[in-house]
């Protein structure tokens, strides 16, 4: 590790300091990774929740009018 120490880079850096930028790039890339993830889960959760009102919605109707097609035909 001495040897990587004494050695720098095109920029000028040491190892120990590109090794120290690679570990804040890793940080925040997991940092980012976990907000995307979360934020997917979110959007996901909300169109969930609107489908599943619409499809209440829908199915009171189908059971609307089949109650009262039923209520017609008995009348009759």
């Amino acid at each position: 590790m001495d040897n990587m120490n004494k050695h720098e880079n095109n920029e000028g850096l040491s190892w120990s300091q590109v090794v120290q930028n690679v570990a804040k790039m890793q940080e925040a890339l997991e940092r980012y990774e976990s907000n995307l993830a979360t934020s997917v889960i979110e959007d996901a959760k909300r169109k969930t929740k609107k489908y599943f009102a619409f499809w209440l919605v829908t199915l009171a109707a189908l059971i609307g009018t089949n109650l009262g097609w039923l209520c017609a035909f008995t009348t009759m």
